[in-house]
């Protein structure tokens, strides 16, 4: 008998998760073409333009100098371990600052991983504050879930007595329950709702909460909540869903508040692939039959995923799970097949994209998830990005990007697991005395300018989002849960603007220290002096920031391969050093370079900072062991750095 590489669902004995199609990316169904082997740039490929009047001023090791970028190449290599540091070489640390105080008085360049390590606890408190506002309308949110959930189960209640509306309010009752509320509804749906609870508590895997989920309790009901209307565990068929659509029908209103969740989620995370009540409803606007029969043919003609098989398959949804490029990617390539043993599919969906068979340009209706992976696509295929005649990449820097990539995935994946499915310068004094000067490419950051932009309009589109979901009232009034449970000084408008700042400053920092022009669009933050002083004082004090400091290690589920019984899981373990060596490429160097007060030069050499990166592993757990948190992940490698004693920690 074939097996199907089922979704998490399809393990449970249910309709199977759901995930993006991509048969117009993927070609390759029966086998995984390799990807190019990684090598050095080419030089012959690399054509800056000079442009004489791209004159820029820094200071370069208390010198002022004054030099012509526009043609220049900047080469980045990652260099071994010298005898003075070689114990850095295999040390994993717990985190970012741990990491930075190993290092104290050498040169720390601040790195791509080290910026997500600001951004990662801000994602999770923003999205937290989203789900406490949208939770009980707080704060001014125009989004109020509980009191949703409530009016469609009265509404529901209200047509009792045919079974198809007694399945639903069933369904909504139990979601009002795990809500924290005390439902209204006849005995024999109470007693249903108790029965697709206890069917869903069975399943750790869909009810347990993980992630900022699991930071308080009521951010742990809506976690169990929200899976259990997604569908996991249970499944959801048509006939409720129908049920559900109808009564949304006739109440505008009603209606419209359901419609600005579903929005909600989309945005913040992606598009649906499920099909949900109000997709049904909107059937009806167009006249389609209310008959159920009828009803349900017209709704697979539209959604033809819905009768794909069945590990393939997309679902109904009383609150649809999120479309993201990885799942869908893993959904064409694995969903009715056997998954080849030994499979990382990180690996797989590295591969992928650096062949070109995965497109990460955000599509039409795109939410925030998909819109962080594309700005990590650089990473991955740095020949793409406007940087790329500026920058010489050796295959070791390649590498390291590739690692870069793993983590901040990771991380990213972890921000949104609930909503998303599984698959199946200052001029030198005048006395100073004259000194012979060598100049080196004075990164500031990482110089990588396309991934701060494309993360900063990331932030630019939730912003957007949430004034228009939530309304500007709660984005001024609401603040970023923590970790500890507490909570942001400063309101989210403010620390978003902060973080876009932040970002738009890095990007132009990082393009002007490598001779490119920055590429800000009209929509985008202009480089005033606040935006170019807050990331300049990020890239010199980093190590200190309160976020940076917070613990990078988590963990979550990817894939589910029913076959072996197991789950594959993405897990940050630590932090590493790394030294690098960013030199210009020889005739490639910035011209007109002149001096200011008694400096002059001597000769051009590298530049060989440190940079701090994540270690990424993929994990396989037995699938009756209930997803670990990130408290269990941390404790495990507390005791050991090493991938396997961290997988049988986690499997006891």
């Amino acid at each position: 008998m074939r097996a199907s590489f089922f979704l998490l669902a399809a393990l449970v004995g249910c309709d199977p998760l759901t995930v993006l199609g991509v048969e117009e990316e993927v070609k390759e169904r029966d086998g995984l073409e390799a990807p190019p082997p990684i090598a050095d740039d080419r030089i012959e490929d690399k054509h800056p333009v000079y442009d004489p009047s791209a004159l820029v001023e820094e200071t370069v090791d208390g010198c002022a100098v004054r030099w012509n970028k526009s043609g220049s190449v900047v080469k980045l290599d990652v260099l071994p371990f010298d005898d003075a540091t070689r114990a850095l070489e295999t040390q994993v640390f717990p985190g970012w600052t741990a990491a930075a105080r190993a290092l104290a008085g050498k040169k720390v360049l601040p790195s791509m991983e080290v910026v997500q390590g600001l951004l990662k606890p801000f994602n999770d408190g923003l999205y937290a504050a989203v789900e406490l506002g949208a939770e009980n309308g707080s704060n001014g949110a125009l989004v109020h879930k509980r009191g949703l959930f409530r009016d469609v189960l009265a509404a529901l209640v209200a047509r009792a007595g045919d079974p198809a509306v007694d399945e639903a309010a069933a369904t909504f009752a139990a979601a009002v329950e795990m809500s924290g509320d005390t439902p209204t509804a006849p005995a024999s749906v109470l007693s249903r709702a108790a029965s697709l609870r206890s069917s869903f508590d069975a399943q750790p895997l869909a009810s347990r909460p993980i992630g900022f989920y699991a930071w308080s309790s009521e951010l742990s009901n809506v976690f169990r909540r929200d899976r259990f209307l997604q569908g996991w565990a249970i499944g959801t068929a048509f006939a409720p869903t129908a049920q559900t659509a109808f009564v949304l029908h006739g109440d505008g209103g009603l209606r419209a508040r359901y419609q600005r969740t579903l929005d909600l989620y989309a945005g913040m995370t992606g598009p649906y692939r499920d099909v949900s009540p109000i997709a049904i409803a909107e059937l009806l606007d167009g006249g389609a039959s209310t008959a159920l029969g009828p009803l349900e043919a017209a709704t697979r003609a539209k959604y033809p995923a819905l009768g794909a098989s069945a590990a393939c398959a997309s679902a109904f949804a009383m609150l649809p799970r999120s479309e993201v490029a990885e799942s869908r990617l893993f959904r064409t390539l694995f969903c009715d097949k056997v998954l080849p043993q030994g499979t990382n599919l990180l690996d797989v969906l590295i591969g992928q994209i650096r062949l070109g068979k995965l497109d990460l340009t955000p599509r039409a209706g795109a939410g925030w998830s998909d819109r962080q992976l594309w700005a990590l696509e650089t990473l991955l295929v740095p020949d793409r990005a406007p940087e790329k005649d500026h920058l010489f990449l050796t295959k070791r820097y390649k590498e390291k990007l590739i690692e870069t990539f793993k983590l901040i995935v990771t991380q990213t994946r972890e921000t949104h697991v609930k909503q998303t499915e599984i698959a199946r310068g200052e001029a030198v004094s005048a006395t100073v005395e004259p000194r012979p000067i060598d100049l080196h490419p004075n990164l500031p950051v990482e110089p990588f300018p396309t991934f701060y932009l494309r993360t900063a309009r990331a932030y630019r589109f939730v912003d957007n989002l949430l004034r228009a979901t939530m309304g500007p009232e709660w984005l001024e009034s609401a603040r970023r849960m923590k970790e500890d449970g507490s909570f942001a000084g400063e309101s989210l408008a403010v620390e978003l603007r902060e973080i876009e700042e932040l970002l738009y400053g890095l990007h132009v920092l990082s393009a002007r220290a490598i001779g490119m022009k920055p590429t800000l669009g009209a929509d985008d933050l202009a480089a005033s002096e606040s935006v170019l002083a807050r990331a300049s004082s990020f890239t010199e004090q980093f190590a200190d920031d309160p976020d940076v400091a917070r613990d990078p290690r988590v963990i979550v589920p990817v894939m589910v391969d029913p076959e072996r019984r197991e789950v594959h899981y993405w897990a940050v373990i630590g932090v590493r050093a790394l030294r690098i060596r960013a030199e210009f490429y020889p005739g490639f160097e910035p011209k007109d370079v002149t001096f200011r007060d008694n400096c002059v030069f001597r000769s051009w050499v590298p530049q060989e900072p440190f940079i701090l990166i994540g270690k990424t592993v993929e994990i396989v757990l037995p699938s009756t062991r209930p997803p670990p948190t990130r408290d269990e992940l941390r404790r495990a490698c507390d005791a050991s750095t090493d991938p396997e004693a961290i997988r049988a920690a986690l499997s006891r």
